[in-house]
């Protein structure tokens, strides 16, 4: 498998046919629509009323600069939820359906 792999997905005369990997595409997205939540709360000043895992994990930025440090950690943060939520929703509809 490494073979095929440096054949074909680090190959770069590869790359105009395989275009951006689905995963790092979903990162730089995330880190686009991250910055653009934090320049919405900049401009307002203001905490959002209802506020989503991404308003709490840029409160949590600015409550704990130590652990959440920079943008890529809320973007870890984020897919982790993402991650867990449809593992364990889609096991628990596996067992509920078996």
């Amino acid at each position: 498998m490494p073979l095929i792999d440096r054949l074909v997905v680090k190959n770069p005369l590869m790359k105009p046919f395989l275009g951006e990997p689905p995963f790092l595409w979903a990162f730089q997205q995330a880190h686009v629509e991250v910055a653009k939540r934090k320049a919405q709360h900049e401009a307002a000043g203001t905490d959002p009323v209802s506020a989503d895992f991404l308003d709490m994990f840029l409160a949590c930025r600015t409550l704990y600069p130590d652990i959440v440090t920079d943008d890529t950690v809320v973007v870890n943060y984020l897919f982790g939820n993402l991650v867990a939520g449809s593992d364990t929703t889609g096991t628990s509809l596996a067992v509920i359906i078996y």
